[in-house]
């Protein structure tokens, strides 16, 4: 084998080394960066989830609330009926 021969045979085996240990290097990169991307939607998941979770239940508290001055509104007049309807009985009863 030629000089020349033996010098191209070597650049070719250093290239293909170099080939490789970029190709592994970009593997180890591209799966760190996997890694991250999926912690951070992880994360971003869990902050979502605790918000919706925040939210349904200060709906829950209101909707609790609304009810409550609802009923306040309503108990009178329903009272009032009932007053209106004893009435009703007793005069249809005793008279």
């Amino acid at each position: 084998m030629s000089q020349l021969e033996h010098s191209q045979v070597n650049l070719q085996q250093e290239q293909e080394s170099a080939l490789s240990k970029a190709q592994a290097s970009l593997r180890e990169t591209f799966a760190q960066d996997s890694a991250l991307l999926q912690a951070q939607h992880q994360l971003e998941l869990n902050q979502i989830r605790q918000q919706n979770q925040e939210q349904q239940e200060r709906l829950r508290e209101q909707h609790q609330q609304d009810i409550s001055e609802c009923f306040l509104l309503v108990q009178p007049l329903l009272f009032f009926t009932f007053a209106l309807r004893c009435t009703h009985l007793y005069h249809y009863i005793f008279e």
